[in-house]
């Protein structure tokens, strides 16, 4: 039996953690809810993900769970937070 998912969604998360052995990564997005990426979601670009990388999730909603479909990184890996220490230590 396969399911369809009901609908599809995308929003905004950033990577605050990477466990590549296991091959995890987690996200939290805009409205604070933490996300899981498996490197099989996560194809190639898995391997290029790192804490502060920005990426748009493709959400696949069930009837009873949602579930990451997707990730496409937003910008370069690290650039994120290399603006964000940046901003702090000019302050």
């Amino acid at each position: 039996m396969t399911l369809n998912p009901v609908k599809r969604s995308t929003v905004q998360a950033v990577t605050y953690e990477v466990l590549p052995i296991t091959g995890l990564a987690y996200l939290v997005d805009d409205e604070n809810r933490t996300w899981t990426l498996t490197r099989q979601v996560g194809g190639p670009l898995f391997d290029q993900l790192q804490p502060g990388t920005s990426c748009h999730l493709t959400l696949e909603h069930y009837l009873l769970f949602t579930i990451v479909g997707a990730c496409d990184p937003l910008e370069p890996s690290g650039s994120h937070v290399a603006e964000a220490s940046q901003s702090i230590t000019s302050h």
